[in-house]
This record gives C-alpha cells, structure tokens and sequence, in this order.
C-alpha cells in the first residue's frame, strides 16, 4: 500500500473526529449528552442523524482533499 493511500484514509477519518471534538467542547456539556448536543447542533434541522450525515460529508471532503495534496 502507497504511503499516500495510507495517509487519505488516515486524514478521511481524522479531520471529521476534529470538528466532532470541538463541537463536544463548545456544548458546554458532559458525557452522552455533549455528544448528542453536539450531533443534533451539526446536523441543524435534521437532527443527529444528519450530524452523522455531516461528518459523513466531511469526511468524503478531506478526503478527495488529501488525495490532491494539500
């Protein structure tokens, strides 16, 4: 396996577990509550299951991202 095949899935995963930790951080909460707080606030009108949706996107962006080399 190439190195940069390794380092497109590294960053694929990576960058969405960022944007959920802050999200977590800015909730101002604690436990199973700052993470569903933080799913329902990036998922806007469509709750959790589109802040799963969300990291989802995220993650298929910094991926076709990294597969280009910035």
């Amino acid at each position: 396996m190439k190195i940069d095949r390794i380092i497109e899935i590294v960053s694929g995963f990576g960058v969405p577990g960022l944007v959920l930790l802050v999200a977590i951080s800015i909730s101002g909460l604690a436990g199973g509550a700052a993470i569903t707080a933080s799913l329902a606030a990036l998922g806007g009108p469509f709750g959790m299951l589109g802040g799963i949706g969300m990291l989802g996107i995220i993650m298929m962006i910094s991926k076709s991202i990294s597969k280009y080399g910035f």
